[in-house]
């Protein structure tokens, strides 16, 4: 069965705190009766996702009794990098572990360059797995991609071809589409409180991440204003700390043709369509 997990196998289920990645935690739950001791739920918080994700994993957790480890990047007094883990309360919720990582590197991430997410998220969550005695090598990666998300599943199975472990897709193998995702949500008791476009959820994971584009970002600052005051901010740190050592400006925005601040000011016909799905952030 798509949802089968087995009692002698670690896993390492990748929650992203969107609806498709709960569709797969709820059928994981349900189709194995449960969890087994040895699937750990992880949801890695770059403390820059909406505080209705944030309730949404809570709820997840509570409603389908399972435990949930909640994680965030960060450094050792020695300055070496690890991880905390936090909960609801505890959860950073103004940006500081991916504030923290753009200050250690002295650039931002961009389309190019995306170390946010295999820093805050997936090196995060392996970095997790070690501390309990299980290796990146012994170990099935869950995540929630979908069916027709084709270029993702593509990417999944390259890197199984290549990674010393094995990631495995159930929504992809029952052949689940975000119609089926979303008539799920709709059957359900509750839901994630973010607006659905179409299947979509313009505001799931990072608020005003450089993967959804530039009309989009533009449309997200334009009805939340209050969103964008980070991202200006580390724009504007990274681009006066270059400018001061006498260094190039290039890794100084998160999308090189377009400072962020620029914008909601920006035509709209003038602004990219082009969205890009991140491999390591599922919806």
């Amino acid at each position: 069965m798509s949802y089968q997990l087995y009692d002698d196998e670690p896993y390492l289920v990748s929650f992203s705190g969107g609806r498709s990645s709960g569709y797969m935690l709820h059928n994981l739950v349900k189709e194995n009766n449960g969890l087994p001791e040895q699937a750990h739920v992880l949801f890695a918080n770059t403390g820059k996702e909406m505080e209705e994700t944030l309730d949404f994993v809570a709820e997840c957790a509570e409603r389908w009794s399972i435990n949930i480890v909640w994680l965030e990047h960060c450094y050792n007094d020695d300055g070496v990098v690890s991880f905390r883990i936090v909960n609801r309360d505890t959860a950073s919720m103004n940006g500081e572990p991916f504030e923290e990582l753009i200050s250690r590197k002295h650039m931002l991430p961009n389309v190019v360059m995306r170390f946010c997410t295999e820093e805050l998220k997936i090196k995060t969550m392996f970095r997790y797995m070690r501390s309990v005695g299980i290796n990146k090598k012994d170990l099935t990666n869950v995540i929630g991609i979908r069916y027709d998300e084709p270029r993702r599943v593509a990417k999944v199975k390259a890197r199984n071809e290549k990674e010393k472990f094995e990631t495995i897709a159930p929504l992809v193998d029952a052949k689940i589409t975000k119609h089926d995702v979303g008539a799920f949500w709709k059957s359900q008791s509750f839901d994630l409180k973010l607006p659905n476009n179409n299947g979509t959820t313009p505001l799931g994971n990072c608020d005003l991440c450089f993967l959804k584009g530039e009309k989009k970002i533009s449309s997200i600052i334009r009805d939340y204003p209050t969103l964008a005051k980070w991202w200006f901010d580390q724009e504007d740190r990274i681009q006066k700390g270059s400018a001061e050592n006498g260094g190039k400006t290039e890794n100084a925005s998160f999308i090189k043709r377009i400072p962020y601040r620029a914008l909601p000011g920006a035509n709209m016909h003038d602004l990219l369509n082009i969205e890009i799905e991140c491999f390591g952030c599922t919806d």
